[in-house]
Parts: structure tokens; C-alpha cells; sequence
């Protein structure tokens, strides 16, 4: 064979050595920089949370890669990119609803089940109720926030989260979830703790559901229902102005009906256009509550709150974790949001309406919670002077707030006894009597002026603790001016 014709020959087997070797680069290349399938996130990431996705590409099987970066904060330049893989996963049987909505267009009643995942006992257990996105630029964030409970001997396990997408695909999240306990500034040492499960997210892709897993490849066997994310879509405009949020379950009692009906009927006219409370359904007859439905239609949202056999040794019935529900659950509803009991009112002092008086708060716009001073209004024996016929009342009597006119000047100042207003877009972490944590720049004790709006706590006596019992009460019948409406809203409007 000549030297021509054997270069010929080596020319041709090595064409075709390539030709063979085509299908095996592709596989590779597949594999190792597309498919990544021993690996489904993006790791080695800073601070805790995902860096902005970048792309977004679709396999020809329907699989769905993202290309995202896991540069360090504050890194311009060598950035890295990591290919992850969310895969198409059967999760039918799985999803727990997040909510059902009873008395379609009127207020609202929500049945929101909770989910467990982990352990042979309760205390070994993680107990999961709601599920929020949250993009705000804040720590741990952007995540998918769940609201859950867990004990001290448990939050030392590393947990998993578990996305499903819109489009039906799911991610495992390698990276392990931040557990931080709630309500930090003021957090009770009880049993059970509630907690903010943080599950690491990317900044514009917000997944529809999320389940807790102890396994780190999620193993449907070591992982929880699904909670459905809420949240999603963040509004720029709040449809409503004021809101308000319960710090407690409404527990029955011989005069529980005139206490609902006298505080929605304040607080509508004051200017409240969405009142969340939550029920336990066997502390609070069904009666009551469809009264409270019919009564007021669209400024109403019940949630039932189950007495799980696990509260027994929580603080009164996991309120910690209800208040921090509350606030997420309106966060995007609302611009201004009143935190308080049944048995207090935000009372406008400069003004008529509280939409008068928050403009006249000093610090508003730096503000993300407004502290607001206790004042104690106890009975008084006189009559009011006003005409207010309880013929047509469905045997309710007159409302506290025309009765209990006396303030007594118990605790002055702000660091006792107060509530907040919050802006809860800008509220991280509220506590019963406090703002935990607000965005950063935002001051969450801005303390609102006495001449513009108090806290009116009404009492049937004066509490043990008052600091000085030997005051005169002063006279102060700011409902007066009130009377017509309450009666309309108390009595003219049918209840049934």
C-alpha cells in the first residue's frame, strides 16, 4: 500500500471514529451540563437564598432547566452558572387544599387544613398550617415562607422543601430550609414554638405549593402534604385601606354575640373594610357565626382554627403563630393593618374616621409599625343620653362603647398594654404587644401622638396590675357622635 493510499485509510477510520463517537458526546454533554439529574438545585449559594434566575429553557421531554447564579453577594464579575432540573412528579392525592371558601360573595369562611410531616410522636413532629412567597429584600428572603409548628428537641433535624410549578413541574431544594422561631422579640417558653420555615426560592418564579421533607431528595415518604403557596403575585395597590387582625381565637362565652356585633359595628364605621378573626369551631356556636355572615357581608373573613390535641401546651392556642398568619394572609390586601382584641379599639382622637387621623401620624412614612397608648374605659352608671331604641335589636343591649365611658389613667406611656398599627408590606414579625421586625429603614415603634388616636381597652373593672387606682376616671363619650351608625349596623340591618 502505498504512503498516499494508507494516509487515505487513516483519514477515513478516524471520520468515522468521530462519526461513531457523535451520539456518546451528546449523551455527556446532556448529562453532565443540562440534565444534572444527581443534582435538581443550584448550590454553594450565599446568604441563604437564591440569586436571580437568569434563564429559562424546556427539554424536548417537558422538563423544564433553569440557569441560574451562585455568585456571592456583592460579586460582579467570574459569575457561575449551574443548570438545575425540575422533573414532572405525580403528586396527585398529596395537595392539601389551602383553603375553602364558604358563603360565596359574602364574607368570607375558610376551612384551612394543617399537614405533619416527620416523626413517631408529637414532639418529634413539624406541624404546618399556611405557606406565603415572599420576594421583599429582606434575610432568608426571597422564599417561600410556612407557617408552622415545631419543639425544641426537633429543629436541630436538617428539612428539605419541595416546589410544585404552574406548569406542573417540581423541584427539590438541596439546600436545607432556615427554621427561626416566631414572634422573636417577646417569644413564649411554652411546650411546642411557633416557627417560620424559610424554603430557599428564586425572585420571580413563585411555585404554587410547597411540602416539608426530611428527606433531601424528598422522598414522598418522608415528606408532608403539600401547602398551597399564597402570595404569588404581589400587588402594587392594595384593594383596601384598612384592615383588621384578631390576636386570639374567638372563644365563646354568655355574651359572645354582643361582643362581635358591637366590635364589627365600631370598627365598619371607623373604616375597617376587611376584619379577619379565627374560630374554633367547637368554642363558638355555628349559630353565631352565621348571624356574624349575614350581618355583614364582604368586611368579614372567619378562619377555622382546629384545636389540635397538640396545643395543650402552647400559648393560648398557638396565638404567636395565628397573629403572624394574620399578617401575611393581608399583607398584600390592605395598607394599614390594626392588631388587637375584641375588647379594644383604635379610637381616632383627631378626627372622625382613622382615614383622618393616619396622615397625622409623625414618622408615617418611615414607618412599618405605629404603637398606639392603652387607655382603660370602664362602666359608668349613667345612662347615655342618647336615643337608641333596643326594640328592634335581636335582643342585644346598648354597646359597651356608649356604657364604658370612664378612662383610667392605669399605664402611661407606650411600653405597656399598647397595640400596634402596622403597613404590612413592610412588616417582617409582629408579637401581641409589639413590631418585632420591619424592612430594613422602617422603624416599627413609631409612637402615635395621644391628640391623634389611642387604644381603647374596655373593662368591666379596673385591672389588679393598674399602677394607680386612686385617680378620678375622666368622662370621655367619644362614641356619642357614633350613635346613629351603631344602631344602624347593630340593629337595622337584619341578623338571620
Amino acid at each position: 500500500m502505498s504512503g498516499r493510499d494508507s494516509n487515505s485509510y487513516m483519514m477515513r477510520r478516524t471520520f468515522f471514529a468521530l462519526i461513531a463517537l457523535v451520539p456518546l458526546l451528546l449523551f455527556l454533554y446532556r448529562r453532565n451540563v443540562v440534565n444534572f439529574r444527581s443534582s435538581h438545585v443550584v448550590q454553594n449559594l450565599g446568604r441563604d437564598q437564591y440569586d436571580s434566575l437568569r434563564t429559562r429553557l424546556r427539554g424536548d421531554n417537558g422538563t423544564v432547566y433553569y440557569i441560574a447564579s451562585s455568585s456571592e453577594e456583592g460579586e460582579a464579575e467570574d459569575v457561575n452558572f449551574t443548570v438545575m432540573e425540575t422533573k414532572p412528579v405525580t403528586t396527585e392525592g398529596t395537595t392539601t387544599k389551602h383553603s375553602e371558601h364558604v358563603e360565596e360573595g359574602k364574607s368570607e369562611y375558610l376551612k384551612v387544613p394543617w399537614t405533619s410531616v416527620g416523626g413517631k410522636g408529637e414532639k418529634d413532629s413539624f406541624h404546618l398550617f399556611s405557606a406565603y412567597y415572599d420576594n421583599r429584600s429582606a434575610i432568608f428572603r426571597p422564599a417561600v415562607v410556612v407557617l408552622g409548628y415545631a419543639w425544641n428537641d426537633a429543629k436541630a433535624r436538617p428539612l428539605y422543601c419541595w416546589f410544585r410549578y404552574e406548569d406542573g413541574h417540581t423541584e427539590c431544594v438541596e439546600k436545607q430550609l432556615t427554621l427561626q422561631g416566631i414572634a422573636s422579640c417577646m417569644r413564649p417558653n411554652l411546650g411546642g414554638l411557633p416557627y417560620f420555615f424559610y424554603c430557599p426560592a428564586h425572585q420571580h418564579v413563585a411555585p404554587v405549593s410547597v411540602n416539608i421533607s426530611e428527606h433531601s431528595k424528598c422522598d414522598p415518604q418522608f415528606t408532608s402534604q403539600a401547602v398551597t403557596v399564597a402570595n404569588r403575585r404581589q400587588k402594587k395597590e392594595s384593594a383596601k385601606t384598612f384592615g383588621i387582625c384578631i390576636g386570639g381565637p374567638v372563644i365563646e362565652n354568655k355574651n359572645s354575640l354582643q361582643n362581635l356585633v358591637d366590635f364589627v359595628s365600631i370598627n365598619k364605621i371607623l373604616g375597617a373594610e376587611l376584619i379577619t378573626l379565627y374560630i374554633i369551631p367547637e368554642k363558638l356556636n355555628r349559630s353565631i357565626i352565621d348571624k356574624l355572615l349575614a350581618k355583614y357581608p364582604r368586611v368579614l373573613r372567619l378562619i377555622e382554627w382546629t384545636n389540635l390535641s397538640i396545643w395543650s401546651p402552647l400559648h393560648y392556642y398557638g396565638q404567636y403563630l395565628m397573629i403572624q398568619d394574620c399578617l401575611y394572609r393581608s399583607m398584600y390586601e390592605v395598607d394599614f393593618l390594626f392588631h388587637q382584641d375584641l375588647d379594644e379599639v383604635f379610637i381616632p382622637i383627631g378626627g372622625t374616621r382613622w382615614e383622618e387621623t393616619v396622615k397625622k401620624i409623625p414618622g408615617l412614612e418611615k414607618g412599618g409599625g405605629f404603637k398606639h397608648q392603652n387607655s382603660f374605659f370602664l362602666p359608668d352608671k349613667q345612662q347615655p343620653p342618647v336615643n337608641f331604641s333596643l326594640d328592634d335589636c335581636d335582643g342585644l343591649d346598648l354597646p359597651k362603647y356608649l356604657t364604658r365611658t370612664k378612662i383610667l389613667p392605669c399605664f402611661p406611656g407606650y411600653n405597656y398594654r399598647s397595640k400596634s398599627m402596622t403597613r404590612p408590606r413592610l412588616t417582617l414579625e409582629v408579637a401581641v404587644h409589639d413590631v418585632c421586625q420591619t424592612l430594613h429603614g422602617y422603624s416599627g415603634a413609631v409612637q402615635v401622638p395621644t391628640n391623634v388616636a389611642i387604644l381603647g381597652h374596655f373593662r368591666n373593672e379596673i385591672p389588679k396590675d393598674c399602677k394607680d387606682q386612686r385617680k378620678e376616671p375622666v368622662i370621655q363619650n367619644w362614641a356619642m357622635k357614633y350613635s346613629n351608625e351603631l344602631h344602624k349596623w347593630m340593629c337595622s340591618i337584619p341578623s338571620t
